[in-house]
C-alpha cells in the first residue's frame, strides 16, 4: 500500500482548526521524477489565508519519506514501527483504521501516533490513506491543540 504517494499533479486540499486560528491549506506535487528508485517530488503549501505559498522537496527511497533531513514516514510501514523527531516521538499503531472525512469515509488508513515531549506537552494521531496520504491529523499539544481534515482531494492516474 502507498500511504505517501507524490504524483504530479496531486492536489489535497485541508481544513486546519485550532484554539488560535481557523483556515487551511493546499498541498500540491508540482513535479516529482523518480531515478535509481529515488523519487524527488517538488511540492507546494498554499495558505488559503493571504500567505504567500512555498515550495519544498521530499523524497521517497526505500527507507521512508523524507523532508531534508526529517523522517515523514518509515517504509515499509508496518504496526509497531518507531522514530524520532524532536520533540516528537512516533509510532505506526494500524494499517487498518477507518476515518470518516469532509472528502469521503476512507478504509485500510495507517494510523501513527505520536508524544510531544514524552507525552507531557501532548500527543497525537495521523491518518494516511492508501493512494491519497494524509486524510487527518488530531494533536491534543498542550500549547496549541489543533485538527486538520482533508475537504478534497484530486488524484491524478497511476
Amino acid at each position: 500500500m502507498d500511504y505517501f504517494p507524490l504524483r504530479e499533479g496531486m492536489r489535497l486540499e485541508y481544513r486546519h482548526k485550532s484554539a488560535s486560528e481557523t483556515g487551511g491549506y493546499v498541498f500540491e506535487v508540482v513535479s516529482a521524477a523518480e531515478s535509481g528508485g529515488v523519487l524527488r517530488a517538488h511540492c507546494r503549501h498554499t495558505p488559503l489565508s493571504a500567505q504567500k505559498p512555498y515550495d519544498f522537496t521530499l523524497v521517497k527511497d526505500s527507507r521512508g519519506v523524507h523532508r531534508g533531513r526529517a523522517l515523514e514516514l518509515p517504509l515499509p510501514a508496518r504496526p509497531g514501527r518507531r522514530w524520532a523527531r524532536a520533540p516528537y516521538s512516533y509510532r505506526v499503531d494500524a494499517l487498518d483504521a477507518v476515518k470518516t472525512v469532509p472528502a469521503g469515509t476512507f478504509r485500510g488508513c495507517l494510523r501513527v501516533a505520536y508524544l510531544v515531549a514524552g507525552g507531557d506537552a501532548g500527543r497525537g494521531e495521523r491518518l494516511y490513506a492508501p493512494g491519497v496520504g494524509l486524510i487527518c491529523e488530531i494533536c491534543a499539544d498542550e500549547t496549541d491543540p489543533f485538527e486538520l481534515l482533508l475537504t478534497r482531494a484530486v488524484l491524478p492516474a497511476a
